[in-house]
């Protein structure tokens, strides 16, 4: 019992230097890590939620292909998942307040043939806030965002 109240402690202790980051960023007083940082995108890769939009159904989804732009159209953070990952959680600095893109693809195959489907969303990231991403593989139309 000793031994794993030990390694909660030690992962809460690993955690700690994160959260006070993030905290810093919203209460304003900034992160001498991350000069010029205004707000954050928290993009998260979630395998098991359910859909409630348009699934993709005619392939098998093996990965995503990811753009995140600024308002001034510069790219940001480009991610390239693969199903085998699982859920993966990205944190995307940014530096300019405002309308950000996010444009998402999900591939895979059927039948050994390539198959896609892309979706894009506008989303506006507050200066002092984080906005949070949820993408859901082979679910379209389900990009999920709270602040």
């Amino acid at each position: 019992m000793p031994g794993l109240m030990r390694d909660r402690l030690s992962r809460s202790k690993a955690l700690l230097p994160g959260c006070l980051a993030i905290l810093a960023l919203l209460t304003g007083a900034g992160c001498p890590l991350l000069p010029g940082v205004k707000g954050l995108i928290q993009l998260r890769i979630d395998t098991i939620a359910a859909s409630r939009g348009i699934t993709v159904s005619d392939f098998e989804v093996t990965g995503l292909n990811i753009q995140v732009r600024d308002p001034e159209g510069e790219l940001l953070k480009t991610i390239a998942w693969e199903a085998k990952q699982g859920s993966r959680l990205y944190l995307i600095p940014v530096k300019t307040p405002g309308e950000h893109e996010i444009e998402v693809n999900h591939v895979g195959d059927r039948d050994s043939d390539a198959m896609g489907a892309a979706e894009i969303i506008v989303i506006d990231v507050p200066a002092g806030e984080i906005t949070v991403i949820d993408v859901v593989p082979g679910c379209i139309a389900v990009i999920r965002i709270e602040d």
